[in-house]
């Protein structure tokens, strides 16, 4: 009698021991299963922050030579938009991720740079989709697709120290362009310093 109830007592806790470790076991695959998810949810959310990232930021042309643009500043002059003027930005600093990098066709903006280069800065905005492989382009190939793509080009421009290294104003033209993401060129010397990313959309009072 007493062997038979030794042997219920060690099946019974034989029993209750499998069901402990059964239970220990559940929380870890749930917790794993939940850190999966949460990690899936980081990297979605790290690839769109770096699809966000590349509008509006000042990037070099080359990785093995820093852009001698410092930081930059881009005005709104149109009516339309509610923006900061060029005082109170230029008191907020400038930098590589500029405030306002969407514009209107045919709205003028106005450009600062910070840089110790201030001679012979050529600019050139052209359609991101027709500059093609960006390790082959040259400034030949910029200026000839913004004069036959109807896009913008300024040549020669000094920055303006008294004005905030004023560089002057550009924009892209409704009869000659259509709305779409554009890059913007800095070049010296016959050399692209730097580019960033900008957003042309359709004037606001179009049908």
């Amino acid at each position: 009698m007493n062997r038979k109830i030794v042997l219920v007592i060690s099946l019974l806790a034989a029993a209750l021991c499998l069901a402990a470790c059964s239970n220990k076991e559940k929380p870890k695959q749930t917790a794993s299963k939940a850190d999966k998810e949460t990690s899936a949810a980081k990297d979605d959310e790290s690839a769109a922050e770096g699809e966000e990232d590349t509008l509006g930021v000042l990037k070099d042309m080359y990785e093995d030579k820093p852009s001698a643009i410092k930081g930059l500043i881009l005005e709104s002059k149109s009516t339309w938009r509610n923006s900061p003027d060029i005082e109170e930005m230029a008191e907020e600093g400038y930098t590589k991720k500029v405030a306002i990098s969407d514009f209107e066709l045919d709205e003028v903006f106005e450009m600062y740079i910070d840089t110790d280069l201030d001679d012979g800065w050529n600019i050139y905005i052209c359609r991101q989709d027709s500059v093609g492989d960006m390790s082959s382009l040259t400034e030949e190939k910029l200026k000839e697709l913004s004069e036959k793509g109807g896009f913008a080009n300024d040549y020669g421009n000094k920055p303006d120290k008294e004005k905030h290294g004023d560089l002057g104003g550009m924009c892209v033209a409704s009869d000659e362009a259509t709305e779409g993401i554009y890059d913007m060129f800095f070049v010296r010397g016959g050399e692209i310093d730097s580019y960033i990313e900008l957003e042309i959309t359709k004037p606001s009072n179009a049908e």
